[in-house]
C-alpha cells in the first residue's frame, strides 16, 4: 500500500515538471509598464514558449510583477480571462491576444496600418476608441495608447 502511494506521489512529482511549458526563447529587457493601476520600469525576462509569454519584472531581485499569458492571463497569482484582462488594465474595445502580440512583437489589429520597416514595423492606429502607436524593432517593442496614457516599452538587454 505505501509502495503504492509514493509510486503514485513520484509520478505526480516528476510528472508536474513534465508539464511545465518549455521556453522556446528567453531575453532579457528593461521594461517600462505604465497602466492606471501599474507603474515600473526595471529589468525583466521574457519568457515565450508554444501557447505561453511570461514577463517577470525584478527590482534589487526582488519581483515586481510575474504574468503569464496562456488561456487565461495571470497577473502574480490573479488569473483571469484575457478580456477581463483588457477591461482591467488597457481597454474593452482591444481584441483578446493583443497582449501577447505586443510582449512577441506582433502586429496588432490584424495589421491594419501596419508600415514595414528595416528591422521591424510600426502601427499608427487611430479612430473613436483608441489612438495607439506601436513599434517593433530588433532592440525594442513600443506601445503607446493615449487615451488612457497607456506605456509599454522592453528595450533588449545586450550582454
Amino acid at each position: 500500500m505505501y509502495k503504492k502511494i509514493a509510486l503514485f506521489l513520484a509520478i505526480m512529482i516528476l510528472g508536474g515538471c513534465a508539464i511545465k511549458p518549455k521556453n522556446i526563447k528567453s531575453k532579457s529587457y528593461l521594461v517600462t509598464f505604465k497602466f492606471a493601476n501599474i507603474k515600473f520600469s526595471d529589468v525583466g525576462f521574457l519568457n515565450t514558449g508554444k501557447n505561453y509569454t511570461n514577463i517577470q519584472v525584478f527590482s534589487a531581485g526582488t519581483p515586481l510583477i510575474d504574468l503569464k499569458i496562456q488561456n487565461q492571463v495571470c497577473v502574480d497569482y490573479f488569473c483571469m480571462g484575457k478580456s477581463n484582462f483588457n477591461e482591467e488594465y488597457l481597454s474593452p474595445s482591444y481584441p483578446n491576444k493583443i497582449m501577447e502580440n505586443i510582449l512577441n512583437g506582433k502586429p496588432i489589429f490584424n495589421s491594419k496600418n501596419i508600415i514595414k520597416t528595416q528591422d521591424g514595423f510600426t502601427q499608427k492606429l487611430e479612430d473613436k476608441n483608441y489612438k495607439i502607436i506601436y513599434k517593433i524593432t530588433q532592440e525594442k517593442i513600443y506601445f503607446k495608447y493615449f487615451k488612457n496614457k497607456i506605456l509599454i516599452k522592453l528595450k533588449i538587454i545586450r550582454n
